[in-house]
Formats: C-alpha cells, sequence, structure tokens
C-alpha cells in the first residue's frame, strides 16, 4: 500500500514539475517588466526582456534611426535592454561617468 502511495506522490512532483520552466519564466518576465530597478525607465517592451531586438536591429543596419526615434518618442532617457539604458544628454553622461569621460 505504501508504493503505490508513495508512486502516486512521485508522479504528481514529475507532473507539477513540467510546469516549473513555464511559471519560471513568467515570474522572470513579472519581474523585469515591473520589479527591477530598471523597470520605471522607458523604452520598447522587448526592451526589458531581451536584447535580441537590438541584435535585429543592428543586423538590419537601422539601429541608429531606431535609436533616435526611441529618444525622441521616451526622452533622454531609454532602457534598450534588461539592465541596460541609452542617454542621450551630455551633462547627464557627464554626472554618470563623472571626471573620466
Amino acid at each position: 500500500m505504501n508504493d503505490i502511495v508513495d508512486q502516486t506522490s512521485l508522479f504528481s512532483l514529475l507532473g507539477a514539475l513540467k510546469f516549473a520552466p513555464v511559471i519560471f519564466l513568467a515570474l522572470w518576465v513579472v519581474y523585469q517588466r515591473y520589479f527591477s530597478s530598471f523597470a520605471g525607465i522607458p523604452g520598447p517592451y522587448w526592451a526589458s526582456l531581451s536584447r535580441g531586438w537590438l541584435a535585429y536591429h543592428s543586423y538590419k543596419g537601422d539601429l541608429h534611426v531606431i535609436m533616435m526615434r526611441l529618444h525622441e518618442i521616451h526622452g533622454k532617457v531609454v532602457r534598450i535592454a534588461p539592465s541596460e539604458v541609452s542617454i542621450s544628454d551630455l551633462t547627464s553622461i557627464k554626472t554618470i561617468y563623472g571626471k573620466s569621460f
């Protein structure tokens, strides 16, 4: 009898584990979009999740046009990747980098 209960528990656990990657991915997306330290910085949706869109536009050769358009839409600071920003204001750049710029 205990063997049957143990097998049932094991199958239940294995059944639940197959959903773990989906749950992990969903939690990661929610964190990146709403709770990361960069979440408050405006930018394209995909920028909060991946650098893939940067690679795509770099390959197409229009990344400079896209970056200019993003700064026109979102302002001087734009989120371009999960942990990267693009800054178009010289004063802000000097503030960030200090005298080493």
